[in-house]
């Protein structure tokens, strides 16, 4: 289908490159006419301003003689004062003498001067005095101003020569003062506007009669562009029928022609291209890994979502790019020495908290010839954390395992060698051999209740229960235990009683002995250990808080985890489980734990529970954290027998 050359006018005022060219001839006219008018009126205002000087330079330099003249004794004082108010009206001058200071102002009786108030004189004082050092070393002043700004300002420039004494003899001449000419700018305003006024009247005509002739002219080079415009439009539209008029050899004839060939190969290889896209969208669209594709001569040609969310760096990375411009130094290296060995690639990157594993490979046509690189990056962070837990998990169980089983058999060969005779001695090493043995059982036991948490197995029923009762029971059984380390043990509970609690009692008993025995293991003889519970909202909170050694900052995060020991020697009492069977426990339940530690100056093991029902409870007496004079406080120091203030005070 053939278009016709025939356009509405409609056709040629939407036309992007008639309406630009056309406003662009005529800001170029435009433009030239304001360049010259700004040229001519700096030009002018130059030569103006060069005259203006030169003039009030030798009408200075007259009243100056003058002036010197009168000082010499030549003229008389009537005949100088004659010339100095007949002077501004020969001259069209304004005069100011100035001897030492002493400023005499006389001005033509014009109206453009009457404006000048005494403020104005007053101002062209202040510059006069400013040059008083340049007129002693009789130097030409040369200033500008602006005078009358109630009538808009005036610009007036001034002109300041010195007064020479004339001698009769060879002595140097002295500078008497100055004298001062200026005068108003207006006379070149005056003049230069009717020149400016005739110059834009004469490019007003002018733009006018050659605005049609421009626009027309353009029209007929605009008309092959719309029919262009209309194929390729018709191209971009699916449309592969549409074919340009050719009436001209010229450029665009040429141009036409290109067109409607581009046109036909397009018809034929639209539908291949079609199909093949739609089959690389499908499988790009099925993978999960993050996607990066170079040409044959290492430009981006594809870049999926996924890996622009693996590197933050590649977000505004263009398609098109050279390799040189990957932010990833490791991806660039790798896909060069795949490219330069011709071999698949295999990258292992890490990006903040993610692990990824990339496979570059390489792209070729059928007759082998390369095509290309593909990067194929997949978020193998769960699994390589999944396999350092196994070995970690295998690795600290081996050595706490290894540990009694060591010196079980340091125990076992002496004896079995006979060289232990003593009896007493053979006692100490059988109770060794014991302790060892209930070690690796707590050990196995814990294992056992932590997998069984961990696995689901483990089945944690909840119920109301009287917290109160429970934490009395626990300190009165926990009270031996400190007792006999030398430990000042305290239970600090509300004036009236806890209300119920919706916990699991023998898990909750289970965890506040392991924060108990903990305490008990890192606090010394002498030291304090506090069991405290009070109501915050709608919320029990259980604390266990010691005097011990503390928790340093870089391992509270740590401290919940499997086999975690603080002070990294294995060698601590514990097998390293316990308050990970509790966090365990606290998850299954909705419960929450945390601690609250500074190294040197003990730790507190917290525990959040719920309040059955939420019923009504008494207020708290005194925060949490608090040290002193609970309403109800049971404690013992068990070392020296003290009362519980006395106990409660030593924290």
């Amino acid at each position: 289908m053939r278009l016709s050359g025939k356009y509405k006018l409609s056709d040629f005022r939407k036309s992007f490159v008639l309406s630009r060219t056309f406003i662009l001839l005529i800001m170029a006219i435009v433009f030239s006419a304001v360049l010259i008018l700004v040229w001519y009126n700096f030009m002018n205002r130059h030569y103006h301003n060069r005259a203006i000087i030169n003039e009030l330079t030798q009408k200075a330099q007259v009243v100056g003689r003058e002036t010197a003249l009168y000082e010499n004794g030549t003229i008389s004082a009537d005949a100088f004062n004659h010339f100095l108010r007949t002077a501004p009206d020969l001259l069209q001058t304004g005069i100011a003498m100035d001897m030492n200071k002493d400023v005499t102002w006389s001005t033509p009786r014009r109206p453009s001067n009457a404006k000048w108030s005494p403020e104005d004189l007053s101002l062209l004082n202040n510059h006069i005095g400013a040059f008083v050092d340049s007129i002693q070393a009789k130097q030409k002043v040369i200033f500008t101003t602006k005078l009358g700004k109630e009538n808009n300002g005036d610009t007036v420039i001034c002109v300041g020569v010195p007064i020479l004494s004339i001698t009769k003899d060879d002595r140097p001449e002295e500078v008497l003062g100055g004298i001062y000419a200026f005068r108003s700018m207006d006379d070149y305003q005056t003049s230069s506007s009717p020149i400016i006024i005739s110059f834009l009247a004469s490019f007003l005509l002018t733009l006018s009669m050659m605005a049609f002739p421009a626009y027309y002219y353009i029209t007929l080079i605009v008309r092959p562009l719309l029919q262009i415009r209309d194929v390729a439009k018709g191209i971009s539209d699916g449309d592969l029928s549409k074919r340009a008029e050719i009436n001209s050899q010229a450029e665009f004839g040429e141009l036409a022609t290109s067109i409607n060939q581009m046109a036909d190969h397009l018809q034929l290889n639209i539908a291949d291209l079609e199909a093949e896209s739609n089959r690389l969208q499908q499988i790009l669209n099925g993978l999960n890994e993050g996607i990066i594709a170079y040409t044959a001569k290492l430009h981006l040609a594809h870049l999926n979502p996924v890996f622009r969310e693996y590197f933050s760096e590649c977000q505004n990375l263009e398609l098109g790019s050279s390799i040189n411009d990957l932010p990833v130094e490791d991806i660039r290296e790798a896909i060069n020495e795949a490219v330069a060995t011709g071999t698949t690639q295999y990258i292992t990157i890490s990006v903040g908290e993610l692990l990824l594993f990339g496979q570059l490979l390489l792209l070729h046509s059928a007759d082998k010839t390369f095509q290309g690189v593909v990067g194929l990056f997949r978020d193998v962070t769960k699994e390589q954390q999944l396999e350092q837990t196994r070995r970690d998990y295998v690795s600290n169980v081996s050595h706490e395992l290894k540990t009694p089983l060591t010196a079980i058999r340091c125990m076992v060969e002496p004896i079995i060698d006979g060289l232990i005779k003593d009896p007493d001695r053979l006692q100490r090493y059988y109770h060794i051999i014991y302790d060892e043995v209930l070690r690796m059982a707590r050990l196995i036991d814990d294992m056992l209740e932590l997998s069984r948490l961990q696995s689901g197995k483990a089945v944690i029923e909840l119920e109301p229960c009287q917290l109160q009762t429970l934490l009395e029971n626990l300190y009165a059984k926990f009270s031996s235990v400190a007792k006999e380390k030398q430990i000042n043990f305290a239970l600090e509970l509300p004036n009236c009683n806890l209300p119920l609690a919706y916990v699991n009692p023998d898990r909750i008993e289970q965890i506040i002995y392991v924060f108990l025995d903990n305490a008990s293991k890192f606090t010394p003889p002498g030291g304090d250990i506090i069991l405290r519970a009070a109501l915050k909202d709608d919320r029990i909170i259980i604390v266990v808080q010691d005097t011990g050694k503390g928790i340093a900052a870089e391992d509270k995060a740590h401290v919940f985890e499997r086999f975690y020991k603080a002070d990294k020697s294995h060698g601590s009492i514990g097998t390293g489980l316990g308050l990970s069977i509790v966090k365990e426990i606290t998850e299954k339940t909705g419960e929450k734990v945390w601690v609250e530690s500074e190294l040197g100056h003990g730790a507190a093991f917290y525990i959040s529970v719920a309040v059955y029902n939420n019923q009504d409870a008494c207020p708290i007496d005194k925060p949490l954290s608090g040290s002193g004079g609970a309403a109800n406080k049971i404690g013992a120091d068990l070392s020296s027998h003290t009362s519980s203030d006395e106990a409660n005070n030593a924290e």
